[in-house]
């Protein structure tokens, strides 16, 4: 059983929310969920050595690994940064009965 949480910072829950929708409706996830996130912190712009503030979400999307890089191109094209980051951790000891929801709902 392998599973792929695709992490995703994003602007604001409306942003989350658009990607999120557009990877339920290609079925590359069953599920996604939003974080708000209360600060976050990093230098911008780059090599400037000043530091920006922001605040946003955290966009965790569900999927298979052999959507990751369908995934990977639709947070591209619906993101509002030019680089947004986007980074996978893999989720193991999962339950079997979540395990096999997904499989039904997500594209084979």
């Amino acid at each position: 059983m392998k599973l792929l949480w695709l992490l995703v910072n994003c602007h604001s829950v409306t942003e989350a929310k658009k990607i999120g929708e557009a990877a339920l409706k290609k079925r590359l996830t069953s599920c996604y969920d939003i974080f708000p996130r209360s600060l976050t912190r990093y230098f911008w712009p780059p090599k400037t050595g000043r530091i920006a503030s922001a605040r946003g979400c955290l966009l965790i999307i569900a999927t298979l690994p052999k959507h990751l890089k369908k995934l990977q191109k639709l947070v591209q094209s619906k993101h509002s940064d030019r680089v947004p980051f986007v980074g996978t951790v893999e989720i193991k000891n999962i339950n079997p009965d979540y395990y096999k929801w997904l499989l039904s709902e997500i594209k084979k």
